[in-house]
């Protein structure tokens, strides 16, 4: 890696709505992709948990009221 290269790290997301998926606990965000259903095409981050488990989360939902971006994950 050259020095002058600035660090990257990961970004984690968490939800905050009681209802989100694993609410309270981390995830990595490990791509962008776009799901086709019959409500049209829509942006979603696929995350994946300490644990393996992978979940896909509407980018639209990410607004700080439902899920929230964090810069590190869950100690």
């Amino acid at each position: 890696m050259k020095e002058d290269m600035p660090k990257t790290y990961g970004v984690f997301i968490r939800g905050l709505h009681p209802y989100t998926f694993r609410c309270g606990k981390s995830a990595l965000i490990t791509g962008v992709k776009y799901v086709d259903n019959d409500k049209g095409m829509r942006v979603v981050y696929e995350v994946t948990f300490p644990d393996g488990v992978i979940d896909l989360i509407p980018a639209c939902e990410v607004n700080g009221r439902i899920y929230e971006m964090i810069g590190k994950g869950d100690d």
